[in-house]
């Protein structure tokens, strides 16, 4: 997105919803699963592949700690790659939301990394139930955006700035 603002669009009808966001944290912790078993598979193939058990003796002697901290590594780089690359995961393109700042613009991507690291504070999925900001959005400076809102303003205000224009 080449969006460059310079003044704040947030309002109430460019915000996410609540289903929105429900709908993209239940499309992402499902891709996330997915994920974590498809790393698991093709580590036991690599295995079989190899004649060399050190995946599955890794899987096999991992502790709780171990796996916690697999999940977590898969679920935060889950994050950091989709928005960081797109602003959005699968679940916000099923939901057609946008991850952006105030302005409307792709955030940098230290707020993108805050925003995916924030996602492991106990029922951080679950903050958004009380306003259309979750903590993740709070602490990282981003929002959540209807992307079709969002598209609609950029190209109101791009053409309100052409009007009374002279065509060279």
């Amino acid at each position: 997105m080449k969006n460059i603002q310079e003044k704040s669009i947030i309002s109430r009808d460019i915000l996410a919803t609540t289903s929105q966001r429900f709908g993209n944290y239940i499309a992402d912790i499902a891709i996330f699963y997915g994920f974590t078993f498809a790393i698991g598979a093709v580590l036991g193939l690599i295995s079989e592949w190899t004649d060399n058990s050190i995946f599955i003796d890794w899987l096999d002697d991992a502790t709780p700690l171990d796996d916690y901290l697999f999940s977590y590594a898969v679920l935060v780089s889950y994050y950091i790659i989709s928005e960081g690359l797109s602003q959005r995961t699968i679940g916000k393109y099923i939901t057609n939301t946008i991850v952006v700042d105030e302005f409307g613009n792709k955030p940098p991507l230290k707020n993108i990394v805050v925003r995916s690291f924030c996602r492991l504070i106990p029922f951080d999925g679950l903050t958004f139930f009380n306003d259309s900001r979750g903590w993740h959005d709070r602490f990282s400076d981003t929002y959540l955006f209807k992307k079709n809102v969002l598209d609609r303003k950029i190209s109101l205000e791009k053409d309100f700035d052409e009007i009374g224009k002279s065509e060279l």
